[in-house]
């Protein structure tokens, strides 16, 4: 269930580099750096300089993780379609895709169905018991992560995977934020 916009909320602006605050600028240009233009997340949460930089802030500590990328794209893409974020579920698809991500894994997250790849599937099932039951009662699903062979820090860093998301995902359910033209070739089975 989504939260209906309030009569009284202005629409967010989706800021550029100029419209920007200036503690968000820096940000935005960073953003325009990695993707070529900034995704309309990122502009959205230029209307915020605190809010810009923590979501860079626990974006890079989790690419920092020991996840691998396909692992941390299984985490950010299960918590995304789980909290039924579309703006979210758009580019984490298309960063699945690019990042090779295999489709058969692809499809079985947006089908909510499980993963082939049992690690992957571990990870998938602790994402989506941490963002059903708000991290309570999950040690099943935790002593399947780390039946997989992952460590203690890796259950942490995948709660940080959808902190990260429970963030973002809520901000685009508020600003109802537009997906970004150049994601939606990329985020459907027409793969890179």
């Amino acid at each position: 269930m989504r939260c209906a916009t309030l009569g009284l909320m202005a629409s967010f602006p989706l800021h550029t580099i100029a419209s920007a605050p200036s503690g968000a600028k820096p940000f935005l240009a960073l953003a325009q750096r990695l993707f070529k233009r900034a995704p309309n997340l990122a502009a959205t949460l230029a209307e915020s300089a605190s809010a810009i930089e923590a979501y860079f802030a626990l974006d890079g500590f989790f690419a920092r993780s020991e996840l691998s990328e396909n692992e941390r794209k299984v985490v950010l893409l299960a918590a995304s379609i789980e909290q039924e974020c579309h703006y979210c579920t758009a580019f984490h698809l298309a960063a699945a895709r690019q990042a090779g991500l295999a489709e058969a894994a692809i499809l079985a997250l947006q089908e909510g169905t499980e993963l082939e790849d049992a690690r992957q599937e571990a990870l998938r099932a602790f994402t989506i018991a941490i963002v059903r039951r708000r991290g309570v009662d999950c040690t099943a699903e935790a002593d399947g992560v780390l039946r997989q062979g992952f460590s203690r820090a890796a259950l942490l860093d995948v709660m940080l995977g959808v902190a990260l998301e429970v963030f973002a995902n809520y901000v685009n359910h508020i600003a109802e934020t537009p997906v970004d033209d150049w994601l939606a070739p990329v985020a459907t089975s027409e793969a890179p």
